[in-house]
């Protein structure tokens, strides 16, 4: 095989890869979009986490479209605006540090203390900074080892701080919360060029209003404490990407293996940024010499082992040293029994009772591997209840706006605290159902509102992708996280919290083509516009 007939292939590859990304991007981001029009969503307000999922009246699908093209106008002529540099940097830097307070009087006020999974991390950090013995034989991280990475990071925080006080840990939220929104600033800029300009305007509506980061800032746990090294593990990938310095494949390489420490869900990001180095290497392959091809294969290499040895490393060393029996881990046929079944909470919600026998029957997965082929049988045999059941569990993870972080803020959530314990004060008992109180009268309102920058978001991509003939490398990468975060927890066990990180790395993409996508819309206007008055004409 000659250069040229190389070339041809790689080229075929390289575009059957990126094409078949972009256009199961294209459709799902379209059917996320037909969803929240269709579809209001949200979590019962009690303990139970029920999803309710109700249709929207014609009026209301019809006011909300209005409102978007409204915001959509308004960012266009606020973009017009013209400003110096060290006025925007000033604005920037402003709105930084009002989002950041905002987040610490948030956590003082309503004093949240962890519950639940939250807790158990809490209690191991606690553990593990005092060298606690009891955590020999700890059940519950002999079931979830992947929390031992989590724990161990808060715990370096309590020693530094010599403290057991949750808010430390809270406050490493709000630090974390920053460095998300810079990262995806730095990933907006750097995706934007000529034809794809940067709408500042939308980022700041887009990023400094959507509530879901801030107001998870009390939650403890390795969601939004990773989300930051995600970001820049993306755009430091981009940068090599595009530059070819083989330091940002190594500082890329860091941001993910502390990104995976903390959560190992950030494989998603691993695996899509490795998909993107590969077609990066497909685009040189027939071009560059053996040894250059050679030393690019080893830094992808280099990256994947960066980002993923030494969490396993470090977890196989705590199960041996906590004495942790690794055959009983919860398996991951128990997550995939519970990903396909109908629970109480809502299609493919967590599910009390596969954990409960998998214990009773002495960690034998048998019986969840029975129940996942029973579940897929009726699947097959079902097609109609198999697509129902599919698009309810993605109206309820992807039409809930808000990410369950205004659930998450109500008090009947927080553990291990005198309200709980019967112990409280009066005043105590007023506080906690004042901020309650508080938190019940704006839900409906950041509902809405976070409707809204959801579907814009979506839907100013959808319009990004139709207006592009070419996306590049970095905005497919975008798409392919996002997609990944889509199919595995279509797979997995559902939360609509759990797609968080799936939707915010989608926000650059969002906000370089905001401005272009009106003008697009009113040009296609303009056009069809003369050409009904050119036809009126000739019929004349």
């Amino acid at each position: 095989m000659n250069i040229m007939e190389k070339e041809r292939t790689m080229i075929k590859l390289k575009d059957f890869i990126k094409n078949g990304i972009i256009y199961i991007g294209f459709v799902s981001i379209s059917l996320i979009i037909v969803l929240n029009l269709i579809f209001s969503t949200r979590i019962y307000n009690g303990m139970s986490e029920n999803i309710l999922m109700n249709k929207n009246s014609f009026i209301f699908i019809l006011s909300f479209i209005i409102i978007i093209i409204g915001i959509y106008y308004i960012i266009s002529k606020v973009e017009k605006i013209q400003l110096k540099y060290k006025t925007k940097r000033i604005i920037f830097i402003s709105l930084i540090i009002v989002y950041a307070i905002s987040q610490i009087l948030w956590i003082n006020i309503r004093n949240a203390n962890p519950n639940y999974d939250q807790y158990y991390v809490y209690e191991t950090a606690i553990k593990l900074k005092d060298a606690d013995e009891s955590l020999i034989g700890n059940e519950y991280l002999q079931m979830y080892p992947q929390q031992i990475s989590t724990a161990s990071f808060y715990a370096i925080f309590l020693k530094l701080f010599n403290t057991t006080n949750v808010k430390i840990l809270q406050y490493l939220n709000v630090i974390a919360n920053v460095f998300t929104i810079i990262g995806l600033y730095f990933i907006a800029k750097y995706i934007s060029n000529g034809n794809n300009k940067f709408s500042k305007v939308s980022f700041a509506i887009i990023a400094f209003t959507f509530t879901a980061l801030p107001l998870l800032s009390i939650f403890i746990y390795g969601d939004l404490i990773s989300l930051p090294f995600s970001v820049f593990a993306v755009y430091f990938a981009m940068k090599y990407g595009k530059e070819n310095k083989n330091k940002y494949i190594i500082f890329s390489a860091l941001c993910m293996s502390i990104a995976y420490f903390l959560r190992m869900n950030n494989l998603i990001f691993i695996i899509a940024i490795f998909i993107y180095l590969f077609l990066g290497l497909l685009a040189i392959l027939p071009y560059k010499s053996k040894k250059k091809c050679i030393v690019k294969i080893i830094f992808i290499i280099t990256f994947i082992l960066i980002s993923i040895l030494p969490t396993t490393l470090y977890k196989n060393f705590m199960q041996d040293k906590l004495q942790l029996d690794k055959t009983k881990s919860y398996p991951t046929v128990g997550f995939l029994t519970i990903g396909s079944t109908y629970s109480t909470r809502g299609p493919g919600w967590y599910v009390d009772q596969f954990v409960n026998d998998w214990k009773n029957n002495g960690q034998d997965s048998t019986f969840l591997k029975e129940r996942l082929y029973s579940n897929l049988t009726h699947f097959k045999e079902n097609p109609i209840y198999f697509v129902s059941f599919y698009i309810k569990k993605i109206i309820s993870m992807w039409v809930e706006p808000s990410f369950a972080s205004l659930w998450y803020n109500l008090s009947f959530n927080f553990g291990n605290m005198a309200l709980n314990a019967g112990t409280a004060t009066q005043e105590q008992i007023e506080q906690y159902e004042k901020v309650d109180n508080y938190v019940y009268k704006v839900y409906n309102f950041i509902m809405v509102y976070e409707k809204i920058i959801v579907t814009l978001t979506f839907i100013s991509i959808m319009l990004f992708i139709l207006r592009n003939n070419k996306l590049s490398n970095e905005h497919v990468l975008l798409i392919l996280i996002f997609l990944g975060g889509l199919s595995f927890h279509l797979l997995w066990e559902a939360k609509s919290r759990y797609v968080l990180p799936y939707f915010i790395i989608l926000i650059p993409l969002a906000t370089i083509g905001v401005v272009e996508n009106k003008n697009y819309v009113k040009n296609r206007f303009i056009k069809l516009k003369k050409k009904i008055y050119n036809l009126k004409k000739k019929n004349i």
